[in-house]
């Protein structure tokens, strides 16, 4: 930890503290890596989203060579998917709290495996896919997302913002890796599609097509590789924890972690220095405690393990203060609780009274209670917005509507690209290459994208992608016919621009309404696409038959320009939040 980060501590401690060396040991920086590296692997998930648009035309042709019983169009495995993992995501918390973080991971892992593989044989029936390829699969991955996130990326070294960005960026490497896998399994041999049907180019190869079922069993294979090696890494230290506790003697609970990285936040340095003193008061502790004999550059075990002592007494009796009786409030000192923006002045924060504290994150929920306001609240003072409050907004309603939009613009995209482009480009690997390099770009720009709403500001940056989508999805549906070589480039690209959305659905909704409700408001807004899903397949069907693929692909440019034109007419009047 750093000697800021460790001065910021202190002023929670109401003592001064030594400041640590920069450099961990040599084992914590191992044990940091192995962790991050275990996220990554389990984080290399992604879900049916990302590939699946590179998977859709070997399915078509599969379901029109084996006619099933019941026909479904493929489609409704990416709207499944979709609609399953934002409930996975909802209910990862309750499950947590039931069986464990670890168990938690493990049983997303193991519903995600088992749904790949039942799909080897529910492959036969458009509707038992859609099942488990789609449903299972979404509720599973969504179950592991936050808790990988949340056990992984929390022990990044640096504490930056970088590691939000590190968790955006980590699930289109799996993508990449299942696009591989797919071709190298279905058509090795680089096959033309050589079928024109109903609007839609099929492989009528019976080798190529006999396939479709051993991906699955493939695909499930490398799954159960990835999830056992990311569970397996984050268990070996847990259980290296275990065994060795004096090794870790020294080492921060993810109590003390999650209060450090609130710690290290602008606004909370910001409201420091404007203070110039404790915000907190003084703790229960003796005279003979207090010295200002701290001019060594390095603090030993010893003191950091009181240090660590002192933050849980903080920590439980901050949350839970003990009753006091007449004679104890008279000798101990008064000390002050923080007064947050949410909250009444004269009522203070009630963490059991509040009725979204199970659903904020641990470190929104802790920087949202630790951070104190340096001067009275005003009337005309920003505040946080609870969902009830957030939903009789106009400027929720405008990004929600925006969100909606845009999310038939990523749908179109990220699921049609190939089978628009078979209309003229017939070679299937230079097809999966816009698949490959838009993995990439989404996991460089989403970082980017990130740094860019805090070095300029979020409400430029949501602008600025959501006109690249607009203008890039215009030049796909231009270059198709004329230039066949740019629309490889425009779809890479499109890629790049789409991860704005992810930025709008993240970012926005607690920079507009603050961090407080964050968790619940970012799920209001991820409402919006979750219902545009439940159209989409019927929505792509009626136009591509009626209307033919540059229609679909100009509703998509449609859509997202009407969404920048309602994030530019957002009223500002919290734009001091954007910033």
């Amino acid at each position: 930890m750093t000697c800021k980060c460790h001065e910021v501590y202190s002023s929670f401690l109401g003592s001064c503290v030594p400041a640590s060396p920069d450099k961990a040991s040599a084992g914590q920086r191992m044990r940091r890596r192995r962790k991050i590296l275990a996220a990554c692997f389990t984080l290399s998930l992604p879900g049916t989203l990302l590939y699946f648009g590179n998977l859709l035309p070997y399915l078509v042709s599969y379901y029109h060579a084996h006619t099933p019983r019941v026909y479904m169009h493929p489609l409704w495995i990416a709207s499944g998917f979709q609609i399953c993992r934002l409930l996975g995501v909802v209910s990862s918390s309750s499950i947590e709290r039931r069986v464990g973080l670890m168990s938690t991971v493990a049983l997303g892992g193991i519903v995600v495996c088992m749904s790949i593989l039942t799909s080897y044989w529910a492959v036969a029936e458009p509707l038992a896919l859609v099942f488990t390829f789609g449903l299972c699969y979404g509720f599973g991955s969504g179950i592991m997302f936050p808790m990988i996130a949340k056990a992984g990326l929390r022990h990044a070294a640096g504490r930056s913002r970088w590691n939000d960005a590190l968790m955006a960026a980590g699930t289109p490497l799996g993508g990449l890796l299942y696009m591989i896998v797919a071709f190298l399994v279905i058509n090795p041999f680089n096959k033309d599609p050589d079928l024109h049907h109903n609007h839609v180019e099929m492989f009528t190869d019976s080798q190529l097509i006999s396939k479709v079922p051993h991906y699955f069993l493939v695909m499930a294979c490398v799954t159960a590789v990835l999830v056992g090696l990311g569970v397996g890494l984050i268990h070996s230290d847990n259980l290296e924890q275990s065994r060795n506790p004096e090794e870790y003697a020294g080492e921060f609970s993810d109590m003390e972690e999650m209060v450090l990285y609130a710690a290290q936040d602008e606004e909370l340095n910001g409201y420091k220095e404007k203070k110039k003193a404790a915000q907190y008061g003084t703790l229960k502790q003796d005279g003979d405690q207090q010295n200002d004999n701290h001019e060594n550059d390095s603090i030993k075990a010893s003191e950091k393990q009181t240090l660590i002592e002192k933050s849980r007494e903080y920590w439980l009796d901050y949350t839970n203060p003990p009753q006091a009786t007449a004679d104890e409030s008279a000798s101990r000192p008064e000390r002050t609780k923080p007064k947050h923006n949410s909250c009444d002045q004269n009522e203070g924060f009630d963490m059991k009274r509040s009725g979204s504290y199970n659903k904020i994150g641990d470190e929104q929920r802790i920087t949202a209670t630790l951070i104190p306001e340096a001067e009275p609240i005003s009337e005309e003072a920003p505040r946080d917005l609870s969902p009830s409050e957030v939903l009789n907004t106009t400027q929720f309603w405008i990004l929600w509507f925006s969100a909606l939009l845009l999310g038939h613009t990523q749908f179109i995209h990220e699921n049609l690209y190939k089978q628009y482009g078979q209309r003229e480009i017939s070679n299937d690997a230079i097809l999966l290459l816009p698949g490959l390099l838009g993995m990439v770009a989404i996991a460089v720009a989403r970082p980017i994208s990130f740094q860019a709403c805090e070095r300029v500001d979020t409400a430029t940056t949501v602008l600025f992608m959501c006109a690249s989508v607009n203008v890039l999805m215009t030049l796909m549906n231009v270059t198709i016919n004329l230039v066949p070589a740019l629309y490889v480039v425009c779809t890479v690209l499109e890629f790049a621009a789409l991860s704005g959305v992810y930025v709008l659905h993240h970012l926005a909704p607690s920079r507009l309404f603050g961090q407080t409700y964050s968790g619940s408001n970012v799920h209001l807004v991820c409402t919006a696409p979750l219902l545009g899903s439940l159209a989409e397949p019927a929505i792509v069907q009626m136009l591509v038959g009626s209307c033919g693929w540059n229609w679909l692909f100009t509703s998509g440019s449609l859509t997202s320009a009407l969404a920048l034109c309602g994030l530019i007419c957002v009223p500002y009047i919290q734009k001091s939040r954007l910033q």
